[in-house]
């Protein structure tokens, strides 16, 4: 169940750091947080609840264009502050974090990654192998174009997060109970290149009873 989401961004001036906060985190939930730089490519990690388990860290053929996700499983709660420390002071820096409860336990699933030119964003395939699965997409785009139609495996997303059409990030969500084999995908209103992902956490299996 989708609680909350704060985001953060920062332009032209390079840094090293850039930060998030979620205020009542729940204890045990699931947080998700996808960021995106431009500038060559650098080492990345992100702490604030201990370090957090990482994405793919991946670019666009342009050398300019970079993102991942990070995560973590079971929260410890409270006010919480996630900073995403570069290797090396970058450009437009941008952050999204979101926050979901769940019963029972969840892991990590699946994730995959795209790069292109033009309108149609698309992560590339996902096999999920869960019945009870949360998938998110998130994507950066090289100009201030418009996104819209964000989708998981064809399907629109429970929710979103595109803070201005001129701040070149969006993520986005979707809950499935079967598994599928499909795309995060969006639309952007001018051709540009972009870069986008998709990642899926599923309710693990209940251990077998001896």
């Amino acid at each position: 169940t989708f609680v909350q989401t704060q985001n953060t961004l920062a332009n032209g001036t390079p840094a090293t750091t850039l930060a998030v906060t979620l205020i009542g985190v729940g204890a045990g939930n699931l947080v998700v947080l996808w960021f995106k730089h431009e500038g060559a490519s650098t080492g990345l990690t992100c702490t604030g609840d201990g370090t957090l388990d990482e994405g793919t860290y991946f670019s666009h053929g342009n050398a300019d264009l970079h993102g991942q996700f990070f995560y973590k499983l079971s929260s410890t709660g409270g006010d919480t502050t996630y900073t995403v420390t570069l290797d090396a002071g970058r450009t437009f820096r941008r952050v999204i974090a979101m926050e979901f409860s769940y019963a029972g336990t969840i892991v990590f699933d699946a994730q995959s990654t795209g790069t292109g030119n033009g309108t149609a964003l698309s992560s590339g395939n996902i096999a999920t192998t869960g019945t009870e699965e949360l998938v998110l997409g998130g994507s950066g785009e090289y100009a201030s174009f418009t996104i819209s139609a964000m989708q998981v495996n064809g399907l629109a997303a429970d929710g979103s997060v595109n803070p201005d059409t001129a701040i070149y990030y969006a993520m986005w969500r979707r809950r499935f109970t079967a598994t599928f084999t499909g795309a995060a995908t969006a639309t952007i209103s001018g051709a540009a290149d972009w870069i986008c992902a998709a990642i899926a956490f599923k309710e693990a299996a209940a251990a077998a009873e001896v």
